[in-house]
């Protein structure tokens, strides 16, 4: 990353890769546990 691309998008890439890895946990999480054998 250049100094001018880092100080043009100081937080969205950073922010946007957090969300997407915490959406795509949950999405993880709720596919395993909607077909989890005990239900």
């Amino acid at each position: 990353m250049t100094e001018i691309t880092a100080q043009a998008w100081p937080e969205p890439p950073i922010a946007g890769t957090e969300a997407a890895a915490v959406i795509g946990a949950l999405q993880r999480r709720r596919a395993t546990l909607a077909h989890a054998p005990w239900r």
